[in-house]
């Protein structure tokens, strides 16, 4: 499996608790969290589909999974497996978001939800780190609980309400009669709709800006850069693993008519080499060329880099 969440995420930072309703025997709680955190950001919806007391929190991490779908709790049948990941792989290939499905049996003894997936969706990574557009559904099926995360590039696309009404109304009806399948498309079905009439909504506003390349196109905010491909990871200065330095590193990045990297400007540094790192990596990229007019033009675009112990 590809890398599937980006290297750019921020953390969250206040409970907000939706009101409580019951269902067919379930209570059903939806709730983001927030918590501020120096590594990334990532906006997370939790359903409880029952009550109980959460355990203390556990540093282990959920396995890393081998395919888009992961199914240990062996709920699907293995064409649904299949539809499924190929349905994840067109969502990919649109560009509008690299997403998984996570099912497992129950958490682990001692697990707290929200810290498990999110601690494995940092550590495994989803998503393109130019555009931070990973998305990740948990479901752990004897524990009747699910919980969405959601990369920084999305976040203003599935808002906290959006993604409790994917899985107050998508997923979990049909989770509740058994059938997994079902509520899972459902809400690719729902993920997808809400992207593509954003996408379309959202037409950008070229801009021009003179550079030393001469007249470039703007391209404004991390999701609208063009694809890259060919990347370089940076390296983690040992100095600034030693002082616990992490955190994301802000570029704004020249490239050529071929996609090659020209100049890389700090917006937003950090100490311990960390930002040099950065800029050392980026410097070595290639985009996909911007082009206006069927025409290859130089451009500027904006990169985050993040940082994470």
């Amino acid at each position: 499996m590809t890398n599937i969440w980006p290297h750019v995420m921020k953390t969250l930072s206040r409970v907000i608790s939706a009101p409580i309703t019951k269902g067919a025997g379930y209570i059903i709680h939806a709730m983001t969290l927030r918590s501020r955190r120096k590594t990334a950001r990532i906006l997370a919806v939790t359903l409880v589909l029952s009550a109980g007391s959460w355990a203390h929190a556990t540093d282990a991490l959920l396995p890393k999974p081998e395919r888009l779908v992961s199914d240990t709790a062996a709920v699907l049948l293995p064409d649904e497996v299949d539809q499924l990941e190929a349905r994840l792989e067109r969502l990919r290939a649109s560009g509008l978001a690299e997403a998984i499905i996570y099912l497992a049996p129950s958490l682990p003894e001692g697990a707290v939800m929200e810290d498990l997936t999110l601690q494995s969706a940092n550590a495994w990574g989803i998503g393109d780190a130019a555009t931070n557009n990973g998305l990740a559904i948990f479901a752990f099926i004897k524990d009747r609980k699910l919980r969405i995360e959601v990369g920084l590039g999305l976040e203003s696309r599935i808002s906290d309400a959006a993604a409790a009404a994917i899985i107050k109304e998508q997923i979990a009806p049909s989770f509740r009669e058994t059938k997994y399948a079902e509520g899972l498309n459902a809400a690719i079905d729902r993920i997808e709709a809400i992207l593509r009439q954003e996408q379309a909504s959202s037409e950008i506003t070229v801009e021009y800006v003179k550079t030393s390349l001469g007249t470039s196109r703007r391209i404004v905010g991390v999701m609208n850069a063009p694809p890259v491909t060919r990347r370089v990871n940076p390296h983690y200065p040992e100095e600034a693993r030693r002082a616990g330095i992490q955190g994301p590193v802000e570029l704004e990045v020249l490239i050529d008519t071929s996609g090659k990297v020209k100049k890389v400007t700090v917006t937003k540094g950090l100490s311990h080499g960390l930002t040099e790192a950065a800029v050392a990596a980026v410097r070595q990229w290639v985009f996909e060329p911007v082009t206006v007019d069927a025409a290859a033009v130089p451009a500027v675009i904006d990169v985050v880099v993040n940082f994470k112990l």
